[in-house]
């Protein structure tokens, strides 16, 4: 999935489902709809048991909201902001 820029005021963008996810100089992970599961349960190399390392760390996937089609995805603890990956800025 692509990720765009909306030429006339800098809005973050799916190129695909052309829904606006965030404006210029937010986070578009914001405007995305999320799914989030526990990274144990994803593939086997991962499997753990609850109290060892790795069993508060999730799979989350940020999904366009208009075709469900994923842009991005990150592995973070429990609980954990989406991260920020991304700043558009003057280049003044």
């Amino acid at each position: 999935m692509k990720l765009a820029i909306r030429e006339e005021d800098g809005a973050f963008v799916s190129a695909t489902g052309r829904a606006v996810l965030a404006p210029a100089g937010g986070n578009y992970k914001d405007g995305c709809a999320v799914l989030e599961r526990p990274l144990h349960s994803t593939e086997p190399e991962y499997r753990t048991r609850e109290g060892r390392a790795g069993w508060e760390i999730v799979y989350r996937e940020y999904l366009c909201p208009v075709t469900g089609r994923r842009i991005d995805s990150e592995i973070v603890r429990s609980g954990d902001p989406a991260l920020h990956d991304i700043v558009i800025g003057s280049l003044a």
